[in-house]
């Protein structure tokens, strides 16, 4: 059955009615072509809203004056994608993103090098609207015609960077992506595209681990914030590539010293610490992040304020090391209480601002789990300093502010293994008063029943299995 803008075609036009005969009904079902294109191309981290980087260099992408049939026969003819962009004259974030988006110098260089780029007013052409199925003003489409694809569909106001990060890997389901030359050298997204093509063939590993090198270290020179964008994409790469190619790990142990050598000259913020532990867990070498932090002791200011920000990525490594010096003296002014209760409030706040529609910075970012994971620690180090009273009053807080069974099961653990059975129980039979849900209750009762000579309650209910990560009233792995 045609489309309605199958029957708007010009019959005279034979080689653009065979394209449309070959694409328009994939095309029309964007989604689920989306789906199919994904599995083709590489994942790329979804990119961080930022406006576009507008200056001497800025110059209007080049749209071409044709309709969507012998734009997209066009695209085919000179095999490269079709951008479409949906607009309407009665939306201002279409005129924004003409007057902004489409005036990116980068930009432009991507679309003149691999699409060819069309505008549509929506309300003023039904039948492209509906055999394409445009739902938003304004949208973005990227479409293979080659492939019969549709590659992405980004809706509402986009940035250039937004086009940019989403379409970099889209030439990479075709074939081999060149080495940037000429224009593109300095162009980060190109080198992305080509360290993706070379990712996927057999003897490409050192040259794709060179290439996300260079997008690594020089992206931001070209287009600021590049390398917030792509850093845990970057890193997942170079790990995967690690087994096959040298340049990977030493492309990532570079990284990592000019990451550390950073915050050993003072320069400290949460960007780099984050890097720094995240370059250790691509690496999994954890425990590296966990010798950074001992050695910026006593080496001034700076350095202690790297190690204020480096404590919530160790403290849980500290505690299974035992070093209960180092957990106590890592907690601060506020004491245990005043450090888990700022860190939930902490992960509350972020979840209120994620609720809000706000994106969050990935260093902002924490998880009610891994606190919680770490308040058993902290309560095993007050356990082992013999600061009993400090211990209750963290086990208080826990039972107010995050009463899972996961938490106090952990608590009950951490007295065992200090061989104090009775405030093993004692702690227990708190956390029976406050958790909420099977799952967690029966978690919590198969941590007493590890404690000696424990006998439980004859209402005990100890059918069923759980899977031990808690349950209703748990924390339920909710993070921000």
């Amino acid at each position: 059955m045609q489309t309605p803008l199958r029957q708007s075609i010009d019959v005279r036009r034979a080689a653009v009615r065979r394209v449309r005969l070959a694409c328009a009904a994939p095309l029309a079902l964007m989604a689920a072509a989306h789906a199919t294109a994904g599995a083709q191309l590489p994942e790329l981290p979804a990119p961080a809203p930022q406006e576009p980087q507008a200056g001497p260099a800025a110059r209007p992408v080049p749209f071409v004056a044709l309709d969507i049939g012998d734009a997209l026969s066009r695209a085919e003819n000179e095999r490269k994608m079709l951008l479409v962009f949906w607009t309407s004259e009665s939306y201002p974030d279409s005129a924004r993103m003409r007057a902004t988006t489409f005036q990116d110098g980068q930009l432009a260089d991507w679309v003149e090098r691999n699409a060819i780029a069309i505008e549509i007013d929506g309300p003023k052409t039904p039948a492209a609207v509906a055999a394409y199925k445009a739902r938003a003003y304004p949208s973005v489409d990227l479409y293979d015609p080659l492939l019969g694809l549709g590659v992405e569909r980004l809706e509402g106001y986009s940035s250039a960077d937004d086009l940019l990060a989403s379409f970099s890997g889209a030439l990479v389901g075709g074939g081999v992506v060149p080495k940037p030359d000429g224009q593109a050298i300095e162009d980060p997204y190109a080198w992305l595209a080509y360290a993706n093509s070379q990712w996927r063939l057999a003897d490409g590993a050192s040259e794709a681990a060179r290439a996300y090198a260079w997008a690594l270290r020089n992206g931001d020179t070209y287009r600021p914030g590049f390398r917030v964008r792509y850093f845990e994409f970057l890193m997942r790469r170079l790990a995967f590539l690690k087994p096959k190619a040298m340049e990977a790990l030493r492309v990532m142990d570079y990284e990592r010293s000019f990451v550390e050598g950073k915050l050993l000259r003072g320069i400290v913020d949460e960007r780099t610490v984050y890097e720094l532990v995240r370059i250790d867990w691509w690496l999994r070498k954890e425990h590296r992040t966990r010798e950074t932090y001992a050695m910026l002791a006593g080496r001034g200011e700076a350095a202690e304020l790297a190690r204020q920000r480096l404590f919530r990525y160790v403290v849980n490594e500290l505690g299974r090391y035992g070093e209960v010096d180092a957990v106590l003296a890592g907690l601060g002014e506020g004491g245990a209480v005043g450090y888990v209760a700022a860190r939930l409030k902490h992960i509350d706040d972020n979840l209120a601002r994620q609720a809000a529609g706000e994106k969050l910075r990935d260093e902002d970012l924490d998880s009610r789990s891994d606190a919680v994971l770490a308040a058993s620690w902290i309560y095993d180090a007050l356990l082992s300093a013999g600061r009993g009273r400090d211990a209750t009053e963290l086990v208080e807080l826990i039972a107010q502010a995050a009463p899972s069974g996961r938490a106090f099961a952990l608590f009950v653990e951490r007295a065992l293994a200090r061989q104090q059975p009775e405030v093993a129980l004692h702690v227990g039979q708190r956390g029976l008063e406050v958790v909420n849900g099977q799952q967690g209750v029966r978690q919590l009762r198969r941590a007493l029943a590890k404690i000696p000579g424990y006998i439980p309650p004859p209402s005990d209910d100890s059918e069923g299995d759980g899977d031990g990560s808690g349950g209703g009233g748990d924390d339920g792995g909710a993070g921000s």
